[in-house]
């Protein structure tokens, strides 16, 4: 490491508590690291729990829409009537026929294992939350 990229990583005063902002996969493992090296952390997720791991698919976005992540329909000048698509639903991670293609031993969080009867690809009852 260079001198002046050790010097970007001083703060003139210790860190003791972190806030990490999502409760997705690597958001979990960030918290956990933080957490192994002795930081007070606070994860917030909005949702009850991982979108990930919910059947929960979010709302029905606007179409058409130039902001793609658009949660609220606001209103439109009365000229101008936007189309929009009540057929179209967003789709969840977590679909019926989920099987994971990635072996246990891999997806596990060190020292978290999975339970010991654990299939090696579970199916998605294995991760759903409610």
């Amino acid at each position: 490491m260079s001198e002046s990229t050790a010097d970007y990583y001083t703060f003139p005063y210790k860190i003791q508590k972190v806030c990490v902002i999502g409760a997705d996969v690597a958001d979990l493992v960030i918290a956990k690291v933080l957490m192994y090296i002795g930081l007070n952390v606070t994860v917030y997720e909005r949702g009850s729990c991982n979108r990930v791991y919910s059947e929960d698919t979010g709302p029905v976005p606007l179409f058409p829409s130039t902001d793609p992540i658009l949660l609220r329909r606001y209103q439109t000048p009365n000229h101008l009537v936007l189309p929009t698509f009540p057929n179209i639903r967003n789709v969840s991670p977590i679909y019926v026929s989920l099987h994971t293609n990635i072996p246990t031993p891999i997806m596990t969080y060190f020292n978290t294992p999975y339970p010991p009867n654990t299939p090696l690809f579970p199916n998605r009852k294995s991760y759903y939350c409610t």
